[in-house]
């Protein structure tokens, strides 16, 4: 693909969910207060960051981007 398509924003947390035994990036949407998005890790992960406030991995269903809305984030 030539562009990204924004799915959603919110507020992205890391999890361990004891449960699953696994580890998680879930997204959270503020306004309908529930998860819009899960993502487990996987062990051999390649996340690169090609800009400061952008950090990208290969996902489940493709290319993954967090995109921040500052570089302190």
């Amino acid at each position: 693909h030539a562009s990204w398509v924004k799915r959603c924003t919110g507020a992205l947390c890391f999890i361990k969910d004891n449960i699953r035994k696994s580890y998680y990036f879930r997204l959270y949407c503020l306004k309908a207060n529930q998860m819009v998005w899960e993502q487990e890790l996987y062990e051999k992960i390649e996340v690169t960051q090609p800009k400061p406030y952008l950090i990208t991995f290969e996902g489940q269903d493709g290319i993954v981007a967090f995109n921040f809305a500052t570089e302190d984030e």
